[in-house]
Order: C-alpha cells, then sequence, then structure tokens
C-alpha cells in the first residue's frame, strides 16, 4: 500500500510492526499535534500513537542502520493474548469511529479487528482470566463459593 495510515490499519502486527523506538521526532511535533500514549490502553499504545502520527501524514526518512534492540519477555505483557487482545480491540473501535465516515479506513479496521480475534484465539472465545476477573469484581470473593474460585483459579 502506499498510503502508511492504510498500512498501519491493516497490517500491524500480522505483517509487520514498529517498536516504538525505531523513530526519532522532535518533542516539538508531539507536543504542537497534541500526541500522546493512551496509558488507558492495556496493550497497543504503541499502534493508537502510529495512527495518531499516521494521520498527520508525516514525512519519513529511513535510515537502514540497527540502532537499537527490542527485547521479548517471556512473562512481559506480549504473552498475555487476552490483555493484547482487549487493548487491540479498544483501540480498533476508536478509531473505527474516528474514521467513521471514511468507508476504506472503517472497512480495514473492521476487517483488522475479526482478523486478530482469530490471531489471538483462533475459532475459541476470549476466555477472560481468572486474574482479571478478580480485578474487575471486587465482590469475587464475597460472593463466589470457594469451590468456584478454586476452579476457576486452576484453570489459569
Amino acid at each position: 500500500m502506499d498510503n502508511p495510515l492504510h498500512d498501519m490499519a491493516s497490517r500491524w502486527e500480522t505483517e509487520f510492526s514498529i517498536p516504538i523506538h525505531c523513530f526519532l521526532f522532535d518533542a516539538v511535533f508531539f507536543r504542537e499535534k497534541a500526541i500522546r500514549f493512551n496509558e488507558a490502553l492495556p496493550s497497543h499504545e504503541d499502534w493508537d500513537c502510529w495512527m495518531q502520527i499516521f494521520s498527520l501524514n508525516p514525512v519519513t526518512l529511513f535510515s537502514p542502520e540497527i540502532l537499537a534492540i527490542y527485547r521479548l519477555n517471556k512473562d512481559g505483557k506480549t504473552t498475555d493474548n487476552y490483555r493484547m487482545w482487549i487493548g487491540f480491540k479498544k483501540a480498533i473501535i476508536k478509531y473505527q469511529y474516528t474514521y467513521r465516515h471514511d468507508p476504506v479506513m472503517h472497512r480495514l479496521l473492521s476487517n483488522k479487528l475479526q482478523e486478530m480475534k482469530k490471531v489471538y484465539f483462533g475459532n475459541q472465545p476470549p476466555i477472560l482470566s481468572s486474574k482479571l476477573f478478580i480485578k474487575l469484581s471486587k465482590a469475587y470473593k464475597q460472593f463466589m463459593p470457594w469451590p468456584i474460585q478454586k476452579l476457576i483459579n486452576s484453570l489459569y
């Protein structure tokens, strides 16, 4: 595709991803354009930031040199498919709303949402992890019978 924004919407995470440290920006760009990381997202705040940046159609220059490395941790948040799904889903829905009057972007984002659901869960529906359930339900220990708590915790 010739449109970087369309690439971000359709190919992110399945064909490429851009670690946030791969570009250098003048801080003025972020201030003037009010670009921020959405810290409320449980994941994909980098994708959200890239979408903000590429929606402005900035001039970019490529340098083939390796200037940074990206380490993966087996216990990092990228290994939690449910968390990754929720973050990406929220970010995609945000941009579906943003581009609700742009049929091309809306279609690309809708396709990406369906594609990523399959990537993270195959044909299985997402399962709410017990840790997330506990966080979402303060009444978990108060109202959930112990045998059911024990069963849920044993699954994860």
